[in-house]
């Protein structure tokens, strides 16, 4: 009974007709709409981000003569997110391993294969347990490494005020590593829990709190909205 009642307020959480906040809505064609919008309460077919900047980060635009306040408008140069400043699948110790040959080796329930038996730089092949899809794979090629809190998410909820060690740290963090199906990665993109949770429901309050551990272990902030949510949701998994 409980397992049908958290499935059931986890499909409530992931319809963004039934949050109880004013999201930001990204429609088909790529348009961040906010409360201002006259389109807002128009558009039905959208993807949910918490704030405008969000939105914009993710490849959207503002409407035709936006008079909101614009994304990071009153921000120093710099804040901006920006990937390339979180330096990641790094080799600290030197051994042509980078962080993504790390994590597939580690996650890996067999032995994995390399690209070349003698270097054993590149891990190609290998035995793989899937925890957003539920499924096996077994060709590198099908993973991406997923950041359990994305990037992006950190930027936004107080990581644009790292350094780049701190930056660089967290981007190569193997707590914060998942081997997992690369469409699922591309589709989940740089959303929290509140925008996204894994298809594979058995997974989804395990998910919830790896994800909460993180923003713990980084000091990272939900913003209010969010936390909400995200509170609500750890009671219905009982943590």
């Amino acid at each position: 009974m409980r397992t049908s009642f958290v499935t059931l307020l986890f499909s409530v959480f992931l319809s963004t007709s039934a949050l109880a906040v004013d999201v930001v809505k990204k429609s088909s064609s790529g348009i961040c709409h906010d409360t201002s919008s006259n389109w807002y309460e128009k558009t039905k077919n959208f993807t949910a981000y918490a704030t405008m900047e969000a939105c914009v980060d993710s490849g959207g635009r503002a409407p035709r003569n936006y008079t909101g306040t614009k994304p990071k408008d009153n921000l120093p140069q710099g804040e901006r997110y920006d990937r390339d400043a979180w330096e990641h699948w790094v080799d600290d110790d030197n051994d042509c391993q980078n962080t993504r040959a790390e994590v597939l080796i580690s996650h890996s329930a067999t032995p994995v294969l390399y690209n070349n038996i003698i270097k054993r730089c590149y891990v190609t092949r290998g035995k793989w347990y899937g925890v957003y899809s539920g499924e096996y794979y077994y060709d590198d090629d099908d993973l991406d490494i997923d950041h359990i809190v994305p990037l992006a998410y950190a930027h936004a909820h107080g990581g644009d005020k790292w350094s780049a060690a701190q930056k660089r740290a967290f981007a190569n963090d193997m707590d914060n590593l998942l081997p997992v199906s690369a469409s699922l990665n591309r589709q989940k993109s740089a959303k929290g829990p509140t925008d996204w949770m894994p298809p594979y429901q058995p997974y989804r309050c395990e998910y919830l709190g790896e994800f909460d551990g993180i923003m713990k272990k980084y000091s990272l902030e939900y913003f209010p909205h969010e936390l909400r949510v995200i509170n609500k949701m750890k009671s219905a998994c009982n943590m």
